[in-house]
């Protein structure tokens, strides 16, 4: 009886992660594609999913989050239970303003981008958020770096099921379109 209670007290003080939540740890092997800062428990990306693609790691502090993303091409994806623990501020600096940017959970870039996550000089009209139905699937942003710091940004968002092949397709659509842009350019 005491044995069980003990072990009971330790459960509940180590944070109470069930090993069903748990995904397994990132072998070194494996070349880091895309950090996911999300909760615990409770992730939108579905932890079946996350073991299918071990290039996507899954963290769940802001802190690790920084300490994992080490180049521009490293995507960020941000599950919407964790914006409030984001720094948009480093978000906008240094190398990792030109990483891909996922928020996972809502399918309006606009809301994403402008309202949830801020910072990112979006401007535009008025919108009555109460009204429209933002949650749901996932928002893209991607900052290119044009000719003398002239900048350019696509964003797109759907409501599409969130899983990791969709988030995907439209980082690589949106990244299509900006090469298809780049080139027109160059004419």
């Amino acid at each position: 009886m005491q044995i069980t209670v003990i072990l009971l007290i330790f459960w509940v003080l180590t944070g109470c992660e069930s090993v069903g939540d748990s995904v397994p740890e990132q072998d070194e092997s494996t070349s880091i594609q895309a950090v996911y800062l999300a909760p615990k428990s409770g992730a939108l990306l579905k932890k079946q999913d996350l073991e299918s693609h071990p290039e996507i790691l899954k963290v769940h502090s802001f802190n690790d989050l920084k300490s994992k993303v080490s180049t521009a091409e490293t995507e960020i994806w941000i599950d919407s239970r964790m914006v409030k623990d984001v720094d948009t501020n480093w978000l906008n600096e240094g190398e990792q303003q030109f990483s891909p940017l996922v928020l996972i959970g809502y399918h309006d870039p606009l809301y994403a981008l402008r309202e949830a996550l801020t910072g990112f000089g979006i401007e535009g009209p008025a919108v009555e958020w109460d009204h429209d139905q933002v949650q749901g699937g996932f928002s893209v942003w991607i900052l290119r770096d044009k000719d003398e710091g002239n900048r350019r940004a696509s964003l797109d968002g759907t409501d599409t099921e969130i899983s990791i092949q969709n988030i995907q397709s439209l980082i690589q659509k949106l990244q299509k379109e900006e090469e298809a842009l780049n080139s027109a350019d160059a004419d």
